[in-house]
């Protein structure tokens, strides 16, 4: 068996370490990876035990492919019905592709390719499912050479399986292992030494930190592997290996040095704490809530050696300026026993100064596609100036390009240069830039205040003019179907041109609702800035809308939503055929309603005559409103906030529909429906994807809907029904919900021709008793 193991630029060479201790045989080096050959049970275990690798993939064929049909025919050589039945699903996915050709069409001549083939030889072909697929099958094509793949290890490895979050805003397990490779960690403690996190969110390098030093297998606890479906699985080798490693696993937690994580958010000690819990490793690792910026904390590993490990906010976990947190590291670090290292990721050069050290190594580094870099130091003593300095290993030579250690855009098997470019210091604009980067780029840059550079004059006019063709072919497609179905609020943009990342939601003809997202941390503030108030120009240009009717919201990765700072409480109506609803374009990040659900909030009211109707999370009652009107006999509403109680009370009071056979009950959804005994003819659940409270659990839909469900299904009379909802992108059902009820997804019944097409939509089941 030949296997490819792609790996962040820069962690090859812990890669080939890790290949060679866990037996992998006739290893080669590759950009971004590393091949090598060996049997069902070498797999296992590095299925198992690779922390750097982002996944692993068995290699099926290969040869030269000048074209999409040379692609054809190579895939169609391989006896893809002897590796998985027809019954599984599959995903196809074709990188390295030529700039000229289109990785959509490629992937879909495979995907051809092996239906075809199984269609000759066994009268039918496996389905396509892009979200959640049986079977993944990568191949890399150059436009010379193709390598077909089988992905072995199914989702990506850095999803460990005790971080829930998997979102851009946190670092991957792969990155901070490499990170913790590169700064010496593992033998630092196996010297004894510990390790401290003073700014730990998530808890993710204090995680890696722990695995690493207990040289544990890191994949015990994940639940889906790529290699499951395949023909050629051992179920019994396979749990027998996995038994023995997680016996391994609880042996080396009696081997754990000091590990302390501390962090100002008592909400992300407490996150940590979660996924420290997840990956039994909450008794071995201490936790403090505490402001580094106070100086360095009463609990702190003892010792004359040790790591700090710091990945510190900027931008992404909080709005502050980061510069004073970098501060008070390097004032820490500074009061340390010498041999103490500390390894700090910054977005840039300028900001990883702030701590006032001096850096020996510099590593570029990606996380969640924001440029950053890693510097490496270690606390020894003061130069001759007097200036407290960090040297790590071997001095840089001058000039000298050290390898990146990144996440994201691996690719398998490829040959020649990554093409992660080396980044070098641009102390004029405090930024880093690309050898041979232009300073603005697809125009809308903006240039410190002097206006748009004139190289990207031309630029910009030709964007513009894309975006308001755009905008208005959107609107007049829209408003034609709007008048025809009796619709006065719908969504207009939503990130349609990708450099104008927004959502728009026009109400009534006359209020625009702009929610800004943010954009990726390699793109300059000032060029998204540009970018934003040129669609709000061409918003208004195109609608009519006036100033005082925009309002605009921004949403930022890992950000808590925050208030609009316009403030005031003034609540607008707006009609949904001919129900009101009271909206609030202020106050808070969401308006009220939630527009993607008309056509849901339309089944419900059909679907609630004579019946008894519970709305969990009820939000402001929109889906409550509509099942009163529809004729349901009464209605619970449960949510855990008073405000959205009390406008759920006066949505239906505005339709004329309150009465004492509606109640609201202030609660948490999963906790009331364990002490209820009622039971109901029609049951709606849209649920957060994440919440937290003071003196709740903490939600997270994917990991917690199936207990929901099936609470919920207990209340349910015969011949009721669950509606269910969700917005979690990476969303999979409950495999065993499947078995236990009659569900059935009806997401296209639910979703309008203004959210049909878009990213940033809903899915939606019916779920009934068997």
């Amino acid at each position: 068996m030949i296997f490819f193991a792609p790996c962040p630029p820069g962690a090859e060479v812990l890669l080939r370490e890790e290949l060679t201790e866990f037996g992998a045989g006739d290893i080669s080096s590759a950009p971004q990876g590393a091949g090598f050959s060996g049997n069902l049970r070498t797999a296992y275990h590095l299925s198992l035990n690779l922390r750097f690798a982002s996944r692993l993939l068995m290699e099926l064929a290969r040869a030269d492919a000048p074209d999409t049909e040379a692609l054809y025919q190579l895939a169609l050589t391989i006896p893809w019905e002897d590796y998985f039945p027809t019954e599984r699903s599959i995903s196809c996915r074709v990188t390295g592709v030529p700039r000229d050709k289109d990785p959509r069409f490629a992937a879909l001549r495979l995907k051809d390719a092996i239906a075809d083939r199984f269609i000759k030889n066994r009268g039918a072909r496996p389905s396509v499912d892009k979200r959640n697929p049986d079977v993944r099958i990568e191949a890399r094509w150059n436009g010379r050479e193709a390598i077909i793949y089988l992905n072995w290890s199914g989702p990506p490895l850095h999803e460990r399986g005790y971080r829930l979050d998997h979102s851009d805003t946190v670092l991957r397990e792969t990155t901070a292992a490499a990170v913790l490779g590169l700064s010496g960690w593992k033998n630092i403690a196996a010297e004894g030494g510990g390790f401290a996190d003073p700014v730990c969110g998530s808890g993710t390098l204090l995680a890696e930190a722990a695995m690493m030093a207990m040289n544990a297998p890191v994949g015990v606890h994940r639940k889906c592997w790529g290699f499951s479906p395949l023909a050629m699985h051992d179920e019994t080798l396979w749990q027998s290996i996995l038994n023995q490693e997680r016996i391994r696993y609880g042996e080396a937690l009696e081997r754990l040095p000091i590990i302390m994580g501390f962090d100002v958010n008592p909400g992300a000690v407490r996150m940590s704490r979660a996924n420290l819990r997840r990956a039994g490793l909450h008794s071995a690792v201490r936790l403090e809530v505490h402001d580094i910026r106070t100086g360095r904390p009463k609990l702190w590993p003892k010792g004359a050696r040790g790591l700090i490990c710091a990945d510190p906010p900027y931008g992404h976990r909080g709005e502050e300026a980061p510069e004073p947190v970098y501060k008070a590291i390097g004032e820490v670090f500074r009061g340390l026993e010498e041999g103490w290292r500390l390894a700090l990721l910054a977005p840039d050069r300028k900001t990883a100064a702030a701590s006032f050290l001096k850096p020996e190594k510099i590593y570029p580094a990606v996380s969640g596609g924001m440029d950053l870099v890693l510097g490496l130091y270690e606390r020894y003593g003061r130069d001759a100036g007097g200036t407290e300095t960090a040297a790590f290993g071997e001095k840089s030579r001058p000039g000298e390009k050290q390898k990146p250690v990144a996440e994201g855009s691996e690719e398998p098997g490829g040959s020649g240069v990554s093409k992660k470019t080396y980044k070098t210091a641009d102390a004029a604009s405090g930024r880093d830039s690309q050898p041979g980067e232009k300073r603005q780029s697809e125009g809308y840059e903006g240039t410190g205040g002097s206006g748009v550079s004139k190289k990207t004059d031309i630029q910009m006019d030709v964007r513009v003019d894309a975006l308001r063709k755009q905008l208005g072919r959107n609107l007049d497609s829209l408003r034609k179907w709007a008048e025809k179905c009796g619709v006065s609020s719908y969504r207009i943009w939503d990130t349609d041109l990708p450099e104008f990342n927004a959502a728009v939601d026009w109400y009534e003809g006359r209020w625009l609702h702009v929610q800004e997202f943010d954009a990726p941390g390699k793109i300059p503030r000032e060029t998204s800035q540009c970018r934003f108030e040129t669609l709000l120009a061409v918003l208004k240009e195109l609608t009519g809308c006036a100033d005082e009717d925009v309002f605009v919201k921004t949403r930022r990765r890992g950000v808590r939503p925050y208030p609009n700072r316009r403030g005031g409480t003034e609540r607008m109506i707006i009609r949904e055929n001919q129900v009101r609803f009271l909206v609030n374009f202020t106050d808070y990040l969401d308006t009220g309603i939630f527009l993607d659900h008309r056509p849901t909030r339309a089944l419900i009211r059909g679907w609630a005559a004579g019946g008894t109707f519970l709305n969990l999370f009820a939000y402001t009652g929109t889906a409550t409103v509509m099942a009163a009107l529809g004729g349901a006999n009464s209605t619970i509403s449960v949510d855990v906030s008073n405000t959205y109680l009390r406008w759920c009370r006066d949505n239906l009071a505005l339709n004329r529909a309150d009465g004492p056979q509606h109640k609201f009950i202030r609660a948490d959804a999963v906790s009331w429906l364990k002490d209820t005994d009622e039971h109901f003819d029609l049951i709606f659940i849209d649920p957060p994807t994440y919440s937290n409270g003071s003196g709740r659990d903490d939600w997270f839909v994917q990991e917690h809907h199936g207990l929901l469900l099936r609470l919920a299904m207990g209340r349910l009379n015969p011949g009721g029904m669950v509606v269910f909802s969700e917005n979690f992108r990476r969303f999979v059902m409950d495999a065993g919900l499947k078995r236990e009820f009659n569900v059935q997804e009806i997401t296209r019944d639910t979703l309008h021709p203004d959210f049909a097409m878009r990213a940033r939509s809903h899915r939606c089941w019916k779920i009934l008793l068997p």
